[in-house]
């Protein structure tokens, strides 16, 4: 991870700038909180916003430790963040883990991201399930080359393949690496095993996960894992690589974790997934996700805390 190129002077003018803006916001909307989505960068400025205008200030942290904090000046800018926001929050109890080993001395508490079921899903798409075949759904943004793990999955469904098994991948998401994971399907002989969707709208993603027989993720890294969460809303089973915060609401009622960074790890779950895939419960496995995730639930939780910090500011 790059650290950042953009000059001091420009950092300053940002900060003017966002005063003056926030200036505008607080005289129109006179607003009771401030939330910010990150401590390296918006909870930061949050926070000094805060100050400045006597509004508290809560952080809901959803990046990987090791990209929130890439150095000495951004270990001491996210503390600041934390130590003075009013409320803490991580997407997941791993998330909440590591930054309780970096920060001991501050409390975070863990809610998790809020997902919610388009109505009507188009079951037109279950004509592009290839009968006969097991259908495998995979989303991603393909903004980083390994991130998501794609160099150990195309490799595995290679290995599937040669053992005879008949799978079509759905590939779900663009970005700039999209093409070059379209080349080495070719190259891998794998393309007919494949089929990359490139950007679709949120509920064209729903649609292709339902139409999918259970979903992968070979992630190396995930705060939360809100694609995964999605599937199991829906009532897909799982195989998921142990990058974080997925393990702590996949069980083995839901799916099947493994290791990260493996093609073997991989094929072996995937394998016992089609083994065992109608022992899967899809009613069980949505009940039980929307009982973690469901959006007014979650938004209930917010909202609790914004009138508590509003009431004792």
């Amino acid at each position: 991870m790059e650290k950042s190129k953009i000059p001091k002077i420009t950092k300053i003018i940002n900060l003017v700038r966002i005063i003056k803006e926030f200036r505008y916001i607080k005289k129109k909307f006179k607003p009771d909180i401030i939330h910010a989505h990150v401590a390296n960068g918006a909870g930061f400025y949050a926070v000094i916003l805060g100050k400045l205008f006597k509004i508290p200030v809560i952080i809901t942290e959803h990046s990987p430790s090791n990209l929130i904090i890439s150095g000495r000046l951004s270990y001491y800018i996210v503390k600041y963040a934390y130590k003075n926001s009013k409320y803490n929050v991580c997407v997941s109890k791993h998330l909440m883990n590591e930054l309780n080993r970096i920060y001991p001395y501050i409390k975070f508490d863990v809610i998790y991201n809020p997902i919610r079921i388009p109505k009507n899903l188009d079951n037109s798409i279950l004509n592009n399930k290839q009968l006969g075949y097991i259908n495998i759904s995979f989303v991603s943004v393909f903004y980083d080359k390994y991130i998501k793990g794609m160099q150990y999955l195309l490799p595995a469904i290679k290995e599937l393949k040669e053992k005879g098994y008949k799978i079509l991948l759905h590939i779900v998401g663009d970005g700039k690496f999209q093409k070059y994971y379209i080349e080495k399907s070719k190259e891998l002989n794998i393309s007919d095993f494949c089929k990359f969707y490139g950007y679709c709208s949120k509920k064209q993603v729903f649609n292709i996960v339902n139409m999918s027989d259970f979903m992968v993720s070979s992630s190396l890294t995930e705060t939360f894992g809100c694609a995964i969460a999605e599937a199991l809303m829906i009532g897909k089973p799982v195989v998921i690589t142990n990058s974080g915060g997925p393990e702590d609401f996949v069980n083995d009622k839901v799916g099947i974790i493994v290791k990260k960074e493996s093609k073997e790890e991989l094929v072996k779950g995937i394998e016992q997934m089609i083994r065992y895939l109608n022992d899967y419960d899809s009613s069980y496995i949505s009940k039980y996700s929307k009982q973690k995730f469901e959006m007014d639930a979650i938004t209930r939780k917010y909202m609790d805390i914004y009138e508590h910090y509003k009431l004792n500011n």
